[in-house]
């Protein structure tokens, strides 16, 4: 079972998978393109588990914060 809980007011929207297949024929860039964010997804939770399972505390924190570095920082060198 998945679930999801938004954090701040949010739409979604539903598309039928007939809708999406005839998108897919007439724009297969979006098709590609959604696979590869599908992708991302799956590499950054099989990663994040692996943190869970394999690391200790200090390295996972080390991990998170290297990450939001990457993510938020600002380059001051």
């Amino acid at each position: 079972e998945n679930f999801a809980e938004a954090l701040e007011d949010t739409q979604y929207v539903l598309i039928s998978r007939r809708d999406l297949m005839g998108l897919a024929k007439r724009k297969p860039v979006i098709i590609y393109r959604l696979a590869k964010l599908v992708g991302e997804r799956r590499r950054e939770a099989e990663r994040e588990k692996e943190s869970l399972m394999l690391k200790g505390v200090k390295e996972r924190l080390a991990s998170l914060l290297l990450k939001f570095g990457d993510a938020y920082g600002v380059d001051d060198s």
